[in-house]
């Protein structure tokens, strides 16, 4: 199943499927479920004994990632900053590339699943960003 998303989510996407590890060594926190390497090529996954709705999100949020990477990097990771060297949660989930990702991640979410994300944990300024993304993926990629 998760694997057929992946599938589906980067044809969508018009880009290859990552090459998929489970080795998570490195993943900075127990709560994450994904995530892409910086090149793009190697998306890690956490595995769960059941799909849920938080684990199709990371991975759609991931994909768009390596979209980003493959048709601007410069344009959403210029001035990108690791969670780490951030001053705050809302500091590095205020980045475009961040903003971008969690739009897509959201439209996916909604159109696969038929669930509306809530975005919970991170603030109003953030959300406000990501719902005005989501119009705009909405009225022009999407639209294509």
């Amino acid at each position: 199943m998760i694997h057929d998303f992946i599938i589906d989510v980067c044809n969508i996407l018009n880009i290859s499927v990552p090459v998929i590890s489970f080795d998570i060594s490195h993943f900075q926190t127990d709560t994450m479920m994904a995530q892409i390497d910086s090149s793009g090529n190697t998306m890690y996954l956490k595995k769960f004994d059941k799909p849920n709705p938080d684990q199709f999100f990371s991975i759609a949020h991931e994909l768009r990632h390596r979209w980003q990477i493959q048709t601007n990097k410069e344009w959403y990771f210029s001035d990108y900053k690791p969670r780490e060297l951030c001053a705050s949660t809302e500091e590095y989930n205020l980045q475009l590339a961040e903003i971008d990702a969690h739009a897509f991640a959201g439209i996916v979410m909604e159109e696969f699943f038929h669930l509306k994300p809530l975005f919970n944990g991170l603030s109003d300024v953030v959300k406000d960003k990501i719902h005005n993304r989501i119009e705009q993926i909405k009225s022009t990629e999407l639209s294509e």
